[in-house]
């Protein structure tokens, strides 16, 4: 798994209520239309593979390409989102990051 392989980050790019309603433990969440002003938070990780999670996989589609425009290379989509995440019987976390 990349996760483990690789270090790779999870970044949730749901809004901040769908996140605390449940997000996958150690993922830290940035609002796909907050990427533009808030990149230099990720920039420790631009060597680092992402792996960005929405709620189907559509918005992070999206995001992908927005967070290549800036100089980010290692990008990945969860395909089928926190949806899949859950259908694959993997644990959320409810309430916000610590």
């Amino acid at each position: 798994m990349l996760i483990n392989r690789e270090n790779a980050q999870l970044l949730d790019i749901r809004e901040p209520n769908e996140y605390v309603a449940g997000h996958p433990a150690d993922s830290r969440n940035i609002p796909s239309g907050s990427l533009d002003e808030r990149a230099g938070e990720l920039g420790q990780f631009k060597d680092t593979p992402l792996i960005l999670i929405c709620q189907s996989g559509a918005r992070s589609s999206a995001a992908c390409s927005k967070l290549a425009k800036l100089g980010f290379a290692k990008l990945h989509t969860l395909d089928g989102g926190v949806a899949a995440w859950v259908e694959a019987g993997l644990p959320l976390k409810k309430g916000a990051r610590k």
